[in-house]
């Protein structure tokens, strides 16, 4: 569908084609032309699809690996924390009861260190975080640049072929044409043109104006 609307689009404000075309032999050389375009055209509306489900894809799995990076550090800090509160409650406990102010001291002391043990734990698994989602990244914006880069070679390609295509049929139209005005100017012409046709060909100016028109 996508090749046949673009096709008609191609000559939609074209007010000359519909009369070129009536040429004899043009109208099977443009059911040919037409019919190759809606394939290559078609065949690169089916790629885009494949090319952007692709990379819908590669996105969807990019934010999964970050939640669960994310998720996965998380539980760790969690469990850390956690870990220090109960180290915590089971130092203090009974502290207030102390008589000896050196033990009181002693358990203090170790609670600090454990807080500072989990600070740097915290900042490390942060670092780890970072450098994981730093891989990540990397590797999920190479893939969409080598997707990108295949979807643009591939459309190239395919308008290249459609461009061939239209400048063939164009060289064909044109000789076509040529043959006609020459036939016309020799009284040698057998075909019964329709007027409209025929004020195109009043010279070769004219004909070859209203041809590139179209192209």
């Amino acid at each position: 569908m996508f090749g046949v609307e673009l096709f008609e689009n191609m000559y939609e404000e074209d007010q000359d084609a519909p009369k070129l075309h009536q040429m004899p032999g043009v109208d099977a050389m443009l059911n040919s032309f037409r019919d190759q375009f809606v394939v290559h055209c078609d065949d690169l509306a089916e790629m885009g699809l494949k090319e952007t489900d692709k990379r819908q894809q590669e996105c969807d799995d990019f934010s999964g690996c970050v939640d669960e990076a994310k998720r996965q550090n998380k539980e760790t800090c969690v469990v850390a924390v956690e870990k220090f509160l109960d180290e915590k409650k089971r130092l203090l406990q009974g502290l207030q009861h102390l008589s000896d102010s050196d033990e009181q001291d002693d358990r203090m002391a170790a609670c600090r260190a454990k807080l500072d043990k989990l600070k740097r734990d915290l900042l490390l698994f942060e670092m780890q975080l970072v450098d994981q989602l730093e891989d990540v990244i990397k590797d999920f914006e190479r893939s969409i640049s080598e997707m990108i880069s295949v979807f643009v070679e591939g459309v190239q390609q395919r308008m290249t072929f459609c461009r061939d295509l239209e400048n063939a049929h164009h060289e064909k139209l044109t000789e076509i044409a040529m043959q006609l005005l020459e036939q016309m100017v020799k009284g040698e012409l057998e075909e019964d043109l329709p007027d409209e046709l025929r004020m195109l060909f009043v010279d070769k100016d004219t004909i070859a104006n209203a041809i590139n028109a179209s192209h």
